[in-house]
């Protein structure tokens, strides 16, 4: 189960589960196999102790044996289900630290148990560098991810099914924030490989992520003509193709919003003005209707596509892009972007004269007026 954050603690939650329904598929299928899975182990036990009351021990040996190899072999099932099943929970408030010390400590016990090690503990690992990635907590999201992507390539099974490519993306994406852009591409390269090859996402959405995150990488060595075919192809297939049953609503309208952004910073530097301005007002206008999709996640993309909007004097574009971004970096004040965007804002506001709101802002506290000067999407004939 992936899942990215969500909501802000101030906004409005989500339900617990989408009627929309892939989270509530993926959800209840976990509950119906760990509810079955606990049945058949307390069955065991039951059998163990009822065939030592009827001195049977040969009987009870076998049952206990069976109550043990069960416990090794699907005990890690259950753990990483109910870490899924409080990752969802927790991710509904945004609250990234709660679930990061949830899985901290169930991974430790996870190696102190006698059960398997496998898929299930690296789909735990690879959720766990995702909550520390979402903190922003690049360097210390490494490791968790790697050790997700070994485990992964270490069982049989897990290494031919595309979930080996979730692992592998969020690796990617930590290469890339790092600055360790030779990795990040060859990690981005594999993981769009197993999606376009999997049988089960070659026509879906999946491979939009590793897209984003080449996208990424030519954007930060100055090919923008590459990294704006990356972007536009992984928006078309975040729009137009269905999703793999593992990934979420919300990390389809994440990645949409982070495109939006992203195709907006390089028609400006591609010199295409007029399509920037069109895509701004269109992301503007879905963010007045509803922007529970506007996440952490976003902050990258504001911090460099602002300071090309105010060098093209879109002063007041830019300001509305950076309210709705300060509404959401001021809940997650220690993030990296974060920090970035501060001193984005600040700066816009010292160029127009308004100097005195910067200490406010700088104390998160400056108020956010987000329904009064919001643009109409441009009408395209």
């Amino acid at each position: 189960m992936r899942a990215t954050g969500l909501m802000d603690p101030s906004r409005k939650q989500l339900p617990a589960l989408r009627k929309t329904g892939l989270r509530q598929r993926a959800t209840s299928v976990s509950i119906v196999f760990s509810a079955f899975l606990i049945v058949l182990e307390i069955f065991a036990l039951t059998q163990t102790f009822s065939a030592i009351a009827m001195g049977e021990p040969i009987i009870a040996v076998i049952q206990f044996a069976i109550f043990l190899f069960m416990g090794w072999r699907y005990g890690g099932i259950l753990i990483e289900t109910y870490l899924a099943l409080n990752l969802v929970k927790q991710f509904q408030t945004r609250n990234y630290g709660a679930t990061e010390l949830s899985y901290h400590k169930m991974l430790q016990l996870w190696h102190l148990l006698p059960i398997r090690k496998g898929a299930s503990v690296a789909l735990a690992y690879s959720n766990f560098g995702l909550v520390r990635l979402l903190q922003g907590k690049f360097d210390a999201a490494e490791a968790p991810l790697r050790e997700s992507v070994r485990l992964m390539e270490s069982d049989r099974r897990a290494k031919k099914h595309f979930l080996s490519a979730i692992p592998i993306n969020n690796l990617a994406i930590v290469c890339a924030r790092t600055g360790n852009l030779d990795e990040a591409e060859s990690l981005a390269t594999r993981a769009l490989k197993i999606y376009e090859n999997h049988k089960k996402t070659k026509t879906t959405c999946g491979p939009a992520f590793p897209l984003i995150v080449l996208g990424w990488v030519h954007e930060e060595r100055g090919k923008f003509l590459e990294a704006e075919e990356c972007f536009e192809r992984a928006y078309s297939l975040l729009s137009h193709e269905k999703s793999p049953a593992v990934i979420l609503k919300e990390s389809i309208e994440q990645a949409r919003i982070t495109c939006k952004l992203n195709l907006a910073y390089l028609y400006l530097m591609l010199a295409k003005q007029a399509q920037a301005e069109e895509l701004c007002a269109e992301l503007l206008h879905e963010l007045s209707v509803s922007d529970e999709f506007f996440t952490v996640n976003g902050l990258r993309g504001i911090n460099h596509l602002v300071p090309k909007l105010i060098e093209n004097n879109q002063t007041a574009l830019a300001e509305q892009l950076l309210e709705h971004a300060y509404f959401v970096a001021r809940h997650h004040p220690d993030h990296p972007d974060a920090k970035i965007l501060l001193n984005t804002y600040a700066s816009l506001l010292e160029t127009s004269g308004r100097t005195a709101e910067i200490a406010d802002l700088n104390r998160w506290v400056r108020p956010v007026l987000l329904s009064t000067h919001l643009i109409a999407p441009a009408r395209i004939p």
